[in-house]
């Protein structure tokens, strides 16, 4: 849990001074107790309530986080993730060169960037690489250790694991894309995230295939949002087949309504609400 806390507490300082006043926010952006490996579960969504209960303020990042979370703090509010537009943009540069070792991969490339861990849908990967020998399916960034079954994709000769990139690179291999993936499992972590790469893939103009995210339905229409792992061939082709420079220009548009100077606006209004509202508190209390 992602909390910031000011020191509390009523009494003076040796000046006789009263502290600055104080806010407590809670920004939740993952149903911590649906992670696998915990001790127990119990426990970590034990400490998740209690914080949402004591926070003046609660910012979640899904719906979902945030229907959970309002019965137990009237003050939560959802601020989804969005994305560095500038940085993801730069895919859409003619002269910017697509790496070497994806520029090695016959075309056309379906790619996924991130960190790979228990939410990868592994019969996704292996639906797309069956459907179609000449799919190149990328996996950009790192396996997470014991949640991924490596021997399992390496076994594809057109599945292939490129490892972590720096960031600043990302832009120039999702110009080597035809097809952003986001392929994830359902389950209840799923169910409560909007994953940062939505707003990255759209900024470089891609078409999407997702799923496993009831948060993106809001989505339908601008990304294909596959049902099972099965229905993931039939979408990538539909995305190949209907992209174009107007599709391009929309998904950019909509990205850039969903940066990060967006989402600090709005985050600052709920913050300057809060104070106010707990600095009212504090003067009913004193008096």
């Amino acid at each position: 849990p992602q909390g910031a806390q000011a020191p509390r507490g009523a009494q003076r300082s040796r000046r006789g001074r009263l502290p600055q006043p104080a806010l407590v926010v809670y920004h939740c952006v993952d149903e911590h107790s649906a992670f696998p490996g915990l001790v127990s579960p119990e426990i970590v969504k034990a400490y998740d309530d209690e914080l949402t209960r004591r926070a003046d303020l609660v910012i979640t990042t899904a719906d979902n986080l945030r229907l959970s979370r309002s019965a137990l703090n009237p003050h939560t509010y959802t601020v989804l993730n969005a994305a560095d537009v500038e940085i993801f943009r730069q895919a859409l540069d003619p002269g910017l060169p697509v790496p070497a070792d994806l520029a090695a991969l016959p075309t056309p490339r379906l790619g996924v960037v991130g960190m790979h861990d228990s939410r990868l849908d592994v019969e996704a990967l292996e639906a797309l690489a069956q459907a179609d020998p000449s799919w190149q399916v990328v996996l950009i960034g790192p396996l997470k250790a014991g949640q991924v079954d490596e021997a399992r994709l390496r076994r594809w000769p057109n599945i292939h694991l490129l490892g972590e990139k720096k960031r600043p690179d990302l832009p120039g291999y999702l110009k080597g894309l035809a097809v952003a993936l986001i392929p994830y499992v359902r389950g209840e972590l799923t169910r409560n995230i909007f994953p940062l790469k939505l707003f990255e893939y759209l900024a470089a103009g891609l078409p999407v295939v997702a799923g496993g995210l009831p948060e993106l339905r809001r989505y339908a229409g601008v990304i294909e949002l596959a049902e099972s792992s099965e229905d993931y061939p039939a979408l990538v082709r539909k995305a190949i087949a209907e992209d174009g420079p107007e599709k391009r220009a929309a998904r950019v548009a909509l990205a850039e309504e969903n940066t990060w100077d967006h989402r600090v606006e709005e985050i600052s209004a709920l913050v300057e609400e809060a104070l106010m509202r707990v600095a009212e508190r504090s003067g009913e209390n004193g008096r």
